[in-house]
């Protein structure tokens, strides 16, 4: 019959009794064709001292799935496996793919390919008997290298309820936070470089509030909303040469490559994102000689912080106070000396808004594109303090070098305590490089 504990089967049928109305069976079957009526049964509980608890009940317990652990030893036609981040055993994934008895029968999600393991004791063990016995057959590697897993997505939904209606089910909060990341098309095969930034501005919470707006003040703001509302309500995917179409006009770029150049223009062709983004500067400088003093302010959109040729890394906040908030030598005219004296100078930050965007200079080798030879380190993780406010990374942009010439661009973007890294099309979970390798622009939002 296979009625043992822990045996898994279906609800065929429910019997009811003709006098009392009562489930009387539940009919199910064991995989084995034939349907087995199951009663129910009484256990009897102590409680307390003299005091029992007698349940009747039927001995089944409701399941949609199973571990793989629980699989072993079962024989299935069909099964639904999900084979990503969950795997942690070498070998976990043969039991789940052996479990099915026909190839069509196995239906994966989730898959990813390295998350299948294998003992390296079996493998080494493997290498030593075809050394031994078959040294026609190839040796078996193993390999060392950590692959960034993929992103899982939860497959569950829930129902929403309404006292007037029941809403239409939808996805959990953490599939919906996957699905909002989606790719821009190069569709020109040389926009990595916009479609990087147009990632990383879609993708501020504070940038989505104004673009959220229905009323924009000019038709740069305008056009920028639309493409937004494409990207992230109509869920579009957005073509390179579309972007460009629509925003190219207005900025009356020549360099669509330089992400620096198009971010300033952008900036300063709109009002609106531009009071976002700008920093105030107090810029002191004194005479050496007769110790006259002037003060300037400057107002602009993107910090540079230059790292330099180092070996030391540092991080965001030790960069830049090493570049502001204390006297340094240069050469001015110094206009009651009437002529060019060293003098001192003093940066200070005078006003900071919400948005904190920082251009990195990196020295990069002359020999070897790849080869960065200034760090930052802590990027994920670091708060600068600027006028008193607190802000940290939310996004970046990496270049990469091939053949000593910059090959594309990429943005990574910070969604919670995982970073997602939007490659054109391609939307993937990574780690925060390194050392911030290759990063040339930081985006960082107040706290």
């Amino acid at each position: 019959m296979g009625l043992v504990n822990g045996a898994i089967g279906t609800v065929k049928s429910i019997s009811k009794s003709i006098e009392s109305n009562q489930i009387q069976f539940i009919n199910i079957d064991f995989a084995t064709g034939t349907e087995y009526a199951i009663e129910r049964i009484k256990v009897k509980f102590l409680i307390s001292d003299k005091a029992f608890v007698v349940r009747e009940q039927f001995p089944l317990c409701l399941s949609y799935a199973v571990t793989i652990h629980k699989s072993q030893g079962l024989s299935l036609k069909n099964a639904v496996i999900e084979a990503g981040n969950t795997i942690f055993n070498a070998g976990q994934s043969y039991v789940a793919f052996s479990r099915v008895t026909k190839i069509e029968g196995i239906h994966l999600i989730n898959f990813d390919p390295y998350s299948i393991k294998a003992n390296t004791e079996a493998i080494v063990e493997y290498n030593r008997l075809r050394k031994t016995y078959r040294a026609d057959l190839p040796v078996l590697l193993i390999t060392k290298r950590r692959w960034s897993k993929v992103w899982d997505l939860i497959w569950g939904v829930e129902k929403y309820f309404d006292q007037s209606k029941q809403q239409n089910i939808i996805k959990r909060k953490s599939c919906i936070d996957f699905f909002k990341f989606h790719g821009i098309e190069n569709s020109d095969g040389n926009s990595s470089c916009i479609n990087s930034i147009f990632q990383c501005i879609f993708h501020s919470s504070i940038i989505q509030l104004l673009l959220e707006s229905e009323h924009q003040n000019t038709a740069l703001s305008t056009e920028l909303c639309k493409l937004f509302h494409m990207y992230t309500i109509n869920k579009t995917i957005l073509k390179s040469t579309l972007i460009k179409e629509k925003i190219y006009d207005h900025l009356n770029i020549d360099d669509g490559t330089n992400p620096f150049a198009i971010l300033s223009t952008l900036f300063s062709k709109n009002y609106d994102i531009s009071k976002l983004v700008q920093y105030e500067l107090l810029k002191t400088d004194r005479c050496k000689s007769c110790n006259y003093t002037i003060m300037s302010k400057e107002v602009n959109n993107i910090l540079p912080l230059k790292v330099g040729n180092a070996t030391k890394a540092f991080n965001l906040q030790e960069l830049i106070d090493k570049q502001h908030g204390h006297w340094f030598n240069t050469l001015k005219f110094c206009n009651k000396c009437q002529k060019g004296q060293n003098t001192y100078r003093k940066v200070t930050f005078n006003s900071c808004q919400q948005i904190i965007v920082i251009a990195l200079n990196i020295s990069v080798s002359k020999i070897n594109k790849n080869k960065q030879t200034g760090f930052i380190k802590s990027v994920p993780t670091s708060k600068i303090v600027l006028c008193d406010n607190s802000y940290s990374v939310i996004s970046a942009i990496f270049c990469y070098y091939i053949d000593n010439e910059i090959n594309r661009y990429s943005a990574i973007i910070k969604n919670k305590s995982a970073w997602i890294e939007l490659d054109d099309l391609n939307v993937k979970s990574i780690r925060w490089p390194t050392n911030s390798k290759n990063a040339c622009i930081l985006f960082l939002e107040k706290k």
